[in-house]
């Protein structure tokens, strides 16, 4: 049995037309669909990551494979591919191909799949513990820039309309300008991008200027994709309102993955106070809450 997910429905509805999170193309009616997996579909059989590579630099999508047998599961994207169990996984796929295989062989450096061996590895995820880490150093976005500078060629952008400048867990590099160009490396990945929130050193989420929030990377094999009505962030917290709940995201410590999560029922509005209180407007009544309240702290 095979199934194609998709995980980043925003991203890929302006490719293949509308599509919802987690539907399965394989069985979509939709006549653009069912040409996309026709012109495509010796990339939706392979196991090997430079193809996967050569159908991102031809469409900008990125797959990720997962190759199950019984209790075994081999991941295979572009950059690498490891076992279930590895410690270091991180996700960044638009579309998850889920394939059930009759034999798989498996140990800690390589896989037999579809006759094919793979050799397993780690992702390569190691914020902060390479030079592209000491970007974090720079307290200015001129100072971002010009370190940048002096280490990659970014003459792709117009560096006077760089909005912010990062890495993200596997290293690459994104720049996000103030027209609201993402730029992964030296390739368009998006358009009508707000924020890039770090909510942790291996999930990434992209805010969009139509207050869609969508995973960018993630430890999870499922991506996270929805809409909202306001959408309020800084580099420290993130709160969205949709269907009248208030979701906050607070970031308490980075390099721990350290994340508070609330909600709040029956909410008609949300605005922010000096940055530190979140309004909670609920008909009439104004509720104030301070977010950093949620620290626990210690002597």
């Amino acid at each position: 049995m095979k199934k194609i997910l998709v995980e980043k429905p925003y991203r890929l509805n302006k490719i293949l037309g509308q599509i919802k999170y987690e539907e399965d193309l394989l069985e979509s009616k939709n006549t653009k669909v069912k040409k996309f997996l026709n012109d495509y579909k010796e990339y939706f059989e392979t196991t090997d990551k430079d193809k996967l590579k050569e159908f991102y630099d031809k469409t900008g999508i990125i797959l990720t494979h997962i190759y199950t047998c019984g209790l075994n599961e081999v991941y295979q994207n572009m950059y690498g591919c490891w076992l279930k169990e590895s410690n270091k996984k991180i996700f960044n796929h638009d579309l998850l191909i889920i394939e059930e295989v009759d034999k798989m062989f498996s140990n800690k450096t390589r896989a037999v799949v579809k006759g094919q061996e793979l050799k397993l590895q780690d992702i390569n995820f190691e914020y902060g513990n390479n030079i592209r880490g000491f970007i974090s150093n720079e307290d200015t976005l001129e100072g971002k820039i010009n370190y940048i500078k002096s280490v990659f060629d970014i003459s792709y952008v117009d560096e006077s309309k760089i909005k912010e400048l990062m890495f993200d867990p596997l290293n690459n590099l994104l720049i996000l300008l103030e027209n609201g160009e993402l730029y992964v490396e030296n390739k368009l990945y998006e358009t009508g991008v707000n924020y890039i929130f770090e909510e942790c050193n291996t999930h990434y989420l992209i805010i969009y200027k139509s207050n869609k929030i969508e995973s960018y990377t993630s430890k999870y094999v499922n991506m996270c994709s929805y809409d909202n009505d306001k959408v309020l962030y800084d580099s420290n917290y993130l709160i969205s309102l949709h269907n009248n709940i208030a979701r906050l995201t607070l970031l308490v410590d980075f390099e721990f993955n350290t994340v508070i999560y609330s909600a709040f029922e029956n909410v008609d509005d949300i605005m922010m106070e000096d940055n530190e209180y979140l309004i909670l407007i609920k008909g009439k009544e104004k509720i104030k809450v301070s977010i950093y309240s949620y620290y626990v702290m210690e002597d």
